[in-house]
């Protein structure tokens, strides 16, 4: 997304390992830091992949939204989307969590 494309160079550039949770690997392959960053595909609304890109994760940017969906009741989505990752999170162990 918008924010994540812009702050993903700069934790590249401040030497933080970055992992990118992505729905779909082929929207950020032609980014210039694509090669600098540990890519997972999940989906936050059916919990896949979830596990495994939180996994080691000490603090994970939550820049999700479902705001550009077509279809009437993102609010529930969004929602859906928040409780997942944050239940992947507990599990996972992570620090800290930046919600946006």
């Amino acid at each position: 997304g918008y924010i994540g494309g812009r702050l993903v160079p700069r934790l590249v550039e401040a030497g933080v390992r970055v992992r990118c949770l992505v729905r779909d690997p082929e929207r950020v392959r032609g980014k210039v830091w694509f090669g600098d960053v540990e890519v997972v595909q999940a989906d936050v609304l059916r919990q896949e992949g979830l596990d495994e890109a939180l996994r080691d994760v000490e603090t994970a940017y939550y820049l999700i939204h479902s705001m550009g969906a077509a279809e009437a009741g993102f609010e529930g989505r969004d929602l859906l989307a928040a409780k997942n990752f944050a239940e992947a999170a507990r599990r996972a162990g992570v620090g800290h969590i930046v919600y946006l």
